[in-house]
């Protein structure tokens, strides 16, 4: 999968050189069929298999001659969009012109436009982080969610913290992984949090695959060793036991994040 060519740079990645390619000049149509695609996507429905239990996961050791640039330009994504593209694409996208939400909101009512902007007047009075945190799973707050990053984390720089405990419980719902995963990736570029992660993976505390594999892409911003060991490690994990599911592209764009992600102007920040 080589990353197709564009116009300047995306995010923190040199021309060139993201993963998915170029989504600034996304089509209505094509939009809409990818927000279809991902709202079908198999890996969010209850997977039928958990995660073994990490010590007994077989990963594959790292090759001492890998050219780990020539081995990726040689591995293929699924042909639809997955939630791991789409998780990619939102933290890629940020900060340009065309976010999820303009998208979205290209095919929504006025009404809904308007139920956004009460919501985040809503939001930029809340002091109270757990009923923002709550928010989160309320339908009526969807399309906020970056102004619900945003005042969560002014009101408390290290929340990411929060959600780390919240994953060790076992009733944490989906939205709160979605949610958690973007905080975390957020930090990662600013403060190195791959002992964290791996410490919450090792624990055994997430055996969905699919959230497993969220999380493992997040150690792809952080070039170090064992991140990439557990990243090339767990690609293999997942093609082998999981091979009908998208699950490894969560470390195969972890792998691109690790290979082409370039702070610029401080760690972690955005031009």
């Amino acid at each position: 999968m080589k990353p197709k060519a564009k116009n300047g740079n995306v995010g923190n990645y040199p021309q060139g050189n993201h993963p998915q390619g170029d989504y600034s000049h996304m089509s209505m149509e094509e939009a809409r069929a990818f927000f279809r695609n991902l709202s079908e996507s198999p890996e969010r429905r209850m997977p039928k298999r958990r995660m073994p239990r990490f010590e007994r996961i077989p990963l594959c050791a790292l090759p001492a001659d890998l050219d780990l640039e020539a081995w990726y330009e040689e591995q293929k994504t699924g042909e639809l969009p997955s939630a791991f593209t789409l998780r990619d694409f939102a933290d890629t996208m940020q900060d340009e012109e065309h976010t999820i939400r303009d998208l979205a909101l290209r095919f929504c009512e006025p009404a809904r436009q308007r139920e956004l902007e009460e919501s985040k007047r809503v939001i930029a009075k809340e002091t109270d982080v757990s009923v923002l945190m709550a928010m989160v799973t309320d339908k009526r707050y969807a399309d906020a969610h970056p102004e619900l990053i945003r005042r969560m984390e002014a009101l408390d720089p290290d929340v990411y913290r929060r959600y780390l405990e919240k994953f060790k419980t076992p009733d944490y719902e989906e939205k709160d992984m979605d949610f958690g995963v973007k905080i975390l990736m957020n930090k990662m570029k600013e403060r190195d949090l791959s002992q964290e992660i791996i410490a919450l993976l090792k624990g055994d505390y997430v055996r969905s695959p699919f959230d497993f594999a969220g999380l493992v892409q997040i150690l792809g911003f952080r070039k170090t060793e064992e991140n990439l060991r557990l990243l090339y490690g767990f690609y293999h994990f997942f093609k082998d036991n999981f091979p009908t599911d998208s699950y490894f592209e969560g470390p195969l764009l972890g792998i691109a994040n690790y290979l082409w992600y370039e702070p610029s102007g401080g760690v972690g920040s955005r031009e």
